[in-house]
């Protein structure tokens, strides 16, 4: 099954889970860099400061990943 890859400018990931962090997070998605390197990572999206932000993490949250462009819901294996 292939990947539907969704460019960050066009559609963010949806990001819905509260808790002691800023903003709302993601449930794991994949995320590809300006380089092309993939991760599993996590999105947390919101408002500080008055300026909106979208981060990505790896999903342990050691972590920050940087200038990703693409981002995929991760595939349901059966």
């Amino acid at each position: 099954m292939e990947n539907t890859w969704i460019l960050i400018e066009k559609e963010k990931p949806i990001c819905t889970q509260t808790g002691n962090w800023d903003g709302k997070k993601s449930d794991e998605i994949l995320v590809k860099d300006f380089r092309g390197k993939h991760y599993i990572a996590v999105c947390y999206q919101g408002f500080m400061d008055g300026s909106e932000f979208c981060d990505f993490y790896t999903v342990d949250g050691e972590y920050q990943i940087d200038s990703v462009l693409y981002w995929s819901k991760i595939p349901e294996t059966f």
